[in-house]
């Protein structure tokens, strides 16, 4: 229930609201008795009457959510930070790196954290046109040396380079160049299975 819905003028969220809530309502999901009867903000994106609303309309709300926040990851992204290389061989390309994420548990309402050492598996998408991930790298840091990707890198040793192998055990990505939308995606799956994405601009490098 909500106490109150106003019109929003962005482009794909068309209401501002607020919850109401109560003893039956959808907060007493929240587990934590400090917050489990406190207001909490809504937007609303309205689709079509008789179809579900288009991949790309839902992307585009999702987004413009994401942006009302002054500090997203307390929505759940992961800390990544991208570094334009400018000297050596790989001078105009970028990297980069992934120190941890932050992931908002909606059953708490608290904000709980993990470093590298958490991730499982990442994937970066060098070209991100804001729609779909197509990763173009893909990590698998707490693989083992008896995980199967591991033995198949062992017995492919004779025809790929040692180095690559270990480079993708790891939370650095390989240089690249920018593409045509000169952003990148990086999506985080941690050791219990839950995914978080972080797009980056890079022409404007960020940690965050």
């Amino acid at each position: 229930m909500f106490s109150r819905v106003e019109p929003f003028p962005c482009r794909s969220l068309h209401a501002e609201a607020e919850t109401r809530p109560d003893a039956s309502g959808a907060d007493r999901v929240r587990e934590d008795p400090a917050t489990a009867c406190t207001p909490q903000r809504a937007v609303i994106c309205f689709g079509p009457d008789h179809a579900p609303p288009e991949q790309r309309h839902v992307a585009l709300a999702l987004e413009e959510a994401h942006n009302l926040v002054p500090n997203p990851r307390i929505i759940g992204q992961p800390d990544v930070q991208s570094e334009n290389i400018a000297e050596g061989a790989h001078a105009g390309t970028f990297r980069v790196s992934v120190h941890g994420f932050d992931y908002f548990n909606t059953k708490t309402g608290n904000v709980e954290s993990g470093d590298a050492d958490n991730v499982a598996t990442w994937m970066l998408d060098p070209d991100y046109n804001g729609r779909s991930l197509f990763p173009r790298q893909v990590f698998f840091p707490m693989a083992g040396t008896k995980d199967g990707r591991t033995k198949l890198a062992r017995h492919l040793k004779a025809e790929i380079d040692p180095d690559l192998i270990e480079a993708y055990r790891g939370t650095v990505s390989l240089p690249f160049k920018p593409g045509e939308h000169e952003r990148v995606a990086v999506k985080i799956v941690d050791d219990r299975g839950v995914e978080s994405l972080k797009v980056i601009q890079l022409t404007q490098p960020e940690r965050g």
